[in-house]
Protein backbone atom coordinates (compact mmCIF):
# COMPACT_ATOMS: atom_id res chain seq x y z
CA UNK A 1 0.00 0.00 0.00
CA UNK A 2 2.82 2.41 0.84
CA UNK A 3 4.46 1.66 -2.48
CA UNK A 4 1.25 2.41 -4.39
CA UNK A 5 0.67 5.62 -2.44
CA UNK A 6 4.22 6.77 -3.00
CA UNK A 7 4.00 5.96 -6.72
CA UNK A 8 0.74 7.90 -7.09
CA UNK A 9 2.13 10.87 -5.22
CA UNK A 10 5.38 10.96 -7.14
CA UNK A 11 3.48 10.73 -10.45
CA UNK A 12 1.31 13.64 -9.39
CA UNK A 13 4.27 15.75 -8.27
CA UNK A 14 6.15 15.07 -11.50
CA UNK A 15 3.01 15.94 -13.48
CA UNK A 16 2.68 19.33 -11.78
CA UNK A 17 6.41 20.00 -12.22
CA UNK A 18 6.15 19.09 -15.90
CA UNK A 19 3.14 21.37 -16.32
CA UNK A 20 5.09 24.23 -14.76
CA UNK A 21 8.08 23.54 -17.01
CA UNK A 22 5.94 23.85 -20.15
CA UNK A 23 5.00 27.51 -19.73
CA UNK A 24 7.12 30.49 -20.84
CA UNK A 25 9.09 32.23 -18.10
CA UNK A 26 7.28 35.59 -18.18
CA UNK A 27 3.76 34.18 -18.50
CA UNK A 28 1.78 33.25 -15.38
CA UNK A 29 1.06 29.55 -15.15
CA UNK A 30 -2.70 30.12 -14.88
CA UNK A 31 -2.71 31.69 -18.36
CA UNK A 32 -0.90 28.85 -20.09
CA UNK A 33 -2.28 25.65 -18.56
CA UNK A 34 -5.81 24.55 -17.98
CA UNK A 35 -7.07 21.17 -16.88
CA UNK A 36 -10.25 19.44 -17.92
CA UNK A 37 -12.80 18.54 -15.27
CA UNK A 38 -11.84 14.87 -15.60
CA UNK A 39 -8.17 15.71 -15.05
CA UNK A 40 -9.00 17.82 -12.02
CA UNK A 41 -11.10 15.02 -10.54
CA UNK A 42 -8.21 12.59 -11.04
CA UNK A 43 -5.75 15.05 -9.52
CA UNK A 44 -8.02 15.53 -6.53
CA UNK A 45 -8.42 11.76 -6.09
CA UNK A 46 -4.64 11.31 -6.07
CA UNK A 47 -4.12 14.22 -3.69
CA UNK A 48 -6.68 12.78 -1.28
CA UNK A 49 -4.80 9.46 -1.26
CA UNK A 50 -1.60 11.37 -0.48
CA UNK A 51 -3.32 13.49 2.22
CA UNK A 52 -4.48 10.30 3.94
CA UNK A 53 -0.98 8.80 3.82
CA UNK A 54 1.07 7.94 6.90
CA UNK A 55 4.11 9.63 5.35
CA UNK A 56 4.44 13.20 6.74
CA UNK A 57 6.34 14.63 3.77
CA UNK A 58 3.83 13.19 1.34
CA UNK A 59 0.92 14.76 3.26
CA UNK A 60 2.60 18.17 3.29
CA UNK A 61 3.53 17.97 -0.39
CA UNK A 62 -0.02 16.97 -1.32
CA UNK A 63 -1.46 19.95 0.57
CA UNK A 64 0.95 22.37 -1.08
CA UNK A 65 0.30 20.81 -4.50
CA UNK A 66 -3.42 21.26 -3.90
CA UNK A 67 -2.80 24.98 -3.33
CA UNK A 68 -0.90 25.22 -6.61
CA UNK A 69 -3.52 23.38 -8.62
CA UNK A 70 -6.26 25.52 -7.04
CA UNK A 71 -4.33 28.59 -8.19
CA UNK A 72 -4.23 27.21 -11.73
CA UNK A 73 -7.91 26.17 -11.72
CA UNK A 74 -9.82 28.49 -9.37
CA UNK A 75 -13.16 27.44 -10.86
CA UNK A 76 -12.82 23.88 -9.50
CA UNK A 77 -13.92 23.59 -5.86
CA UNK A 78 -11.79 20.66 -4.57
CA UNK A 79 -14.63 20.09 -2.11
CA UNK A 80 -13.74 16.42 -1.57
CA UNK A 81 -10.34 17.51 -0.24
CA UNK A 82 -11.81 19.62 2.55
CA UNK A 83 -12.45 16.74 5.00
CA UNK A 84 -8.94 15.20 4.73
CA UNK A 85 -7.42 18.66 5.18
CA UNK A 86 -9.66 19.34 8.18
CA UNK A 87 -8.57 16.05 9.70
CA UNK A 88 -4.89 17.02 9.38
CA UNK A 89 -5.45 20.54 10.76
CA UNK A 90 -7.36 19.29 13.78
CA UNK A 91 -5.26 16.26 14.76
CA UNK A 92 -2.43 16.90 17.22
CA UNK A 93 -0.74 13.60 16.28
CA UNK A 94 0.22 14.86 12.82
CA UNK A 95 3.53 16.67 12.31
CA UNK A 96 3.59 20.46 12.31
CA UNK A 97 4.73 20.71 8.69
CA UNK A 98 1.72 18.76 7.45
CA UNK A 99 -0.59 20.81 9.65
CA UNK A 100 0.82 24.12 8.38
CA UNK A 101 0.50 23.03 4.74
CA UNK A 102 -3.01 21.68 5.33
CA UNK A 103 -4.08 24.89 7.08
CA UNK A 104 -2.84 27.02 4.20
CA UNK A 105 -4.51 24.77 1.63
CA UNK A 106 -7.76 24.72 3.59
CA UNK A 107 -7.67 28.52 3.84
CA UNK A 108 -7.19 28.80 0.06
CA UNK A 109 -10.19 26.56 -0.61
CA UNK A 110 -12.47 29.11 1.10
CA UNK A 111 -15.01 26.65 2.47
CA UNK A 112 -17.15 27.48 5.50
CA UNK A 113 -16.36 24.12 7.12
CA UNK A 114 -12.64 24.59 6.54
CA UNK A 115 -12.66 28.12 7.92
CA UNK A 116 -14.49 26.91 11.02
CA UNK A 117 -11.94 24.10 11.52
CA UNK A 118 -9.04 26.54 11.23
CA UNK A 119 -10.67 28.86 13.78
CA UNK A 120 -11.36 25.92 16.10
CA UNK A 121 -7.79 24.61 15.79
CA UNK A 122 -6.47 28.09 16.54
CA UNK A 123 -8.26 28.00 19.87
CA UNK A 124 -7.44 24.47 20.92
CA UNK A 125 -4.11 23.38 19.43
CA UNK A 126 -1.26 22.83 21.86
CA UNK A 127 1.45 23.96 19.42
CA UNK A 128 2.02 27.71 19.89
CA UNK A 129 3.30 28.28 16.33
CA UNK A 130 0.32 26.52 14.81
CA UNK A 131 -1.99 28.40 17.17
CA UNK A 132 -0.51 31.68 15.93
CA UNK A 133 -0.84 30.69 12.25
CA UNK A 134 -4.41 29.42 12.56
CA UNK A 135 -5.52 32.48 14.53
CA UNK A 136 -4.11 34.76 11.84
CA UNK A 137 -5.75 32.75 9.06
CA UNK A 138 -9.08 32.97 10.91
CA UNK A 139 -8.59 36.70 11.53
CA UNK A 140 -7.73 37.29 7.87
CA UNK A 141 -10.87 35.45 6.74
CA UNK A 142 -13.02 37.42 9.21
CA UNK A 143 -11.59 40.71 7.90
CA UNK A 144 -12.12 39.59 4.35
CA UNK A 145 -15.78 38.75 5.01
CA UNK A 146 -16.47 41.99 6.86
CA UNK A 147 -15.12 44.08 3.97
CA UNK A 148 -17.67 42.60 1.56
Amino acid sequence: MKRITLTVAMTLVFGVVAARAEHPINTPLAETRTFSTEQLELIEDNLIVALESNIPGLRATAALTLRQVKEISPEYSFSRSVIPLMRIVGTEDFDATSRVAAGLALHDLRSERGDYRIKWAGKFTENPKLKHLYEWLAYYRTQEKSSL
